[in-house]
Parts: structure tokens; sequence; C-alpha cells
């Protein structure tokens, strides 16, 4: 089993890069627990589940 986490908040600014790159990430990972620390908006959390 693998485990990944992620802390999401950094920077507002770059977050529209940022997420990007996470969502990469986890991909390549191929997690089968993900667990997001710091989730600002509940949105993004769910565009990260729906996307991955």
């Amino acid at each position: 089993m693998r485990l990944a986490t992620f802390n999401l908040w950094n920077n507002k600014d770059t977050w529209s890069i940022r997420k990007n790159v996470i969502i990469e990430e986890i991909i390549n990972l191929k997690a089968d627990i993900i667990a997001l620390q710091e989730v600002q908006n509940h949105q993004d959390a769910g565009w990260i589940k729906q996307t991955c």
C-alpha cells in the first residue's frame, strides 16, 4: 500500500500553477491513499479528487 501526503497551502498567488504540479505528482506516485493538509478551499480538494 502506498500513502502520500501533501501540504497544499503555501502561496495563494501560485496556486493555479502548483495545483497542476501536485496533480501530476499524485498521478505519478500511483498512491492508494492521498492525505491533503491545509486545504484552504474545499472546491480545490474536490478538483484534485476528480482529476486524479
